[in-house]
């Protein structure tokens, strides 16, 4: 019962954890069942977007790259096996928080959602298939000769 009394609390918005090669994402309206089945080689895989009621990630701008997200960091080494994420209000675009900071670090929902980068004009990158901050260290090293 600890994963549906977590999600029964106001304060949380989400319950995430592992179930051998899947991602599941709990929260009070529904289930996610997320996985990424690898090709064989180097090709990409078919993700599994799976929605047991209603879609748990609906409240984001991408629901399906939030997913490719959040399957990332609970495949991390040293992940909890239950990963919890306050609270987020859509109406008034705003997170909630276990500690007393205006925002999530790593969480979801609200303006934190945004990425930014600021450059110099005549540098041409193109970031729009950028998912990850550490996509953009090969730019890095191309822009600066250290590849």
């Amino acid at each position: 019962n600890l994963v549906s009394s977590l999600v029964a609390h106001d304060g949380i918005w989400l319950v995430i954890g592992r179930q051998d090669d899947r991602l599941v994402i709990v929260s009070q309206d529904g289930v996610l069942s997320y996985s990424e089945t690898r090709a064989r080689g180097n090709g990409a895989g078919t993700p599994s977007y799976v929605v047991e009621d209603n879609d748990p990630l609906a409240l984001v701008s991408d629901s399906h790259r939030a997913a490719r997200q959040l399957y990332r960091l609970a495949a991390f080494p040293h992940a909890g096996d239950l990963i919890i994420m306050g609270n987020y209000d859509s109406l008034s675009d705003t997170v909630s928080c276990f500690e007393g900071q205006w925002a999530c670090h790593g969480g979801l929902g609200g303006g934190q959602n945004v990425a930014f980068m600021m450059i110099e004009s005549h540098i041409d990158w193109d970031v729009t298939s950028i998912e990850q901050a550490t996509e953009l260290y090969p730019l890095f090293t191309r822009r600066y000769g250290l590849s």
